[in-house]
């Protein structure tokens, strides 16, 4: 079954986590769980439908500088936010660290820097999960929406844990983690660094070798690999770290899994 993406106008990756299975055939209910890049974008008609969509919990990954620049107008109510400690983000360390990655033509600091802060993120965002978590299994904070500026790099790795949580099979849990830069496109990434500069080095990369430097399933499967290399596994990760043990994983698939058949 294919549950088609909502459209929430001026954010275009907004999307589901709905329909994806696991191996054993249940599939991830509709109307529980976004993903999104900042819905600062959000048009007036982006806000209705957003809260057409009743978003109960919003975990905004965003740095507090990122967040005073684009504030996200809800239109109405606020969801309840859920704050994470360390957001370890390229934009985050500042302009002197975009500019060395718009500086350098080949694409490869821009890559370094993103697998740099893929290691990185199990351990930054590790216990902050916890309260993700929490929100999961509160049917009252539910639906759940996650999401930074691109909604892609800190985006996808949260996301990729709760799926994986959830037992999501890899494949699908990968095909999920690139689909954003069908949707977050060479022009958006180049704008949203650009804006961060004064001046413009000389040279300077493209926009379409930034995107591709941007985004690789390397990224994401560094992150695991860390949780393998320094947390001696992802279900040990998740106990230990994000405390997420046995029984509350078990509440966790049974609040958000439906039968396929369902």
């Amino acid at each position: 079954m294919t549950i088609a993406d909502p459209v929430v106008d001026g954010v275009p990756n907004f999307r589901s986590l709905a329909g994806l299975t696991t191996p054993d055939g249940r599939r991830i209910r509709e109307g529980v769980l976004y993903r999104t890049e900042s819905l600062a974008g959000a048009t007036p008609t982006g806000r209705r439908q957003l809260a057409d969509l009743h978003i109960a919990s919003m975990c905004d990954l965003r740095s507090a500088g990122e967040a005073a620049r684009a504030p996200i107008d809800w239109g109405g109510p606020e969801p309840q936010a859920i704050r994470v400690e360390t957001l370890p983000d390229a934009r985050v360390a500042g302009e002197n660290l975009i500019h060395s990655i718009m500086a350098d033509p080949t694409g490869r600091t821009a890559y370094e820097v993103l697998l740099g802060n893929a290691r990185s993120m199990p351990t930054s965002f590790g216990t902050s999960m916890a309260a993700v978590f929490d929100a999961l299994l509160d049917e009252d904070r539910v639906p759940l929406a996650i999401g930074c500026v691109a909604g892609k790099d800190r985006t996808g790795f949260v996301t990729a844990v709760i799926l994986s949580a959830l037992g999501i099979e890899w494949s699908q849990i990968a095909a999920d983690y690139l689909r954003s830069r069908e949707y977050f496109t060479a022009d958006r990434l180049y704008g949203s660094m650009v804006a961060w500069l004064d001046e413009r080095p000389d040279p300077m990369i493209t926009a379409d070798d930034l995107h591709a430097a941007s985004n690789d399933i390397a990224f994401l499967a560094a992150s695991f690999e860390a949780i393998d290399t320094e947390f001696g596994g992802f279900d040990e990760y998740l106990r230990n770290r994000c405390g997420l043990d046995d029984q509350r994983r078990a509440r966790l698939q049974q609040a958000l899994l439906e039968s396929a058949g369902t």
